[in-house]
């Protein structure tokens, strides 16, 4: 299987190294040179951009987020931002990302039920719904 890796920080950094434990063949990109260059070292193949990492690619993984961003207020709203970044993305490389499009409209009804400035515990909370009531 042939995926692209698009953020190579902490998280994309340990699944790709996971992907390329497995034999994957794994395309990666990342803002900073030297996350993508410890993916290299295994074996991973670098892209100049995001769009030619996802060329051809059987699968797109995204790992986008900084710490900034992950403690930043509107967490869900930057979510939205990131998602239809990578639908765009998925549009002009012709990649199918069924999953993206599941997960961005599950943060828009987030952010139409006010709950744009919450973290992502509140899809968690959003969908359990009310608490039952117990028995004392």
């Amino acid at each position: 299987m042939t995926v692209a890796l698009i953020g190579a920080g902490a998280m994309g950094g340990a699944i790709g190294a996971r992907l390329l434990a497995t034999g994957t063949d794994l395309h990666v990109y990342d803002l900073d040179p030297a996350k993508v260059a410890g993916l290299v070292a295994l074996g991973a193949g670098a892209a100049p951009t995001a769009a030619m990492a996802a060329q051809g690619v059987e699968a797109v993984i995204l790992s986008l987020n900084t710490a900034h961003v992950v403690r930043a207020p509107g967490r869900i709203d930057n979510m939205v931002k990131d998602l239809n970044g990578a639908q765009d993305l998925a549009r002009a490389t012709h990649t199918a990302m069924p999953l993206t499009a599941v997960c961005a409209e599950v943060h828009r009804l987030l952010t139409a039920a006010g709950l744009s400035s919450e973290d992502q515990a509140a899809l968690m909370e959003y969908f359990k719904g009310p608490k039952p009531e117990t028995a004392p």
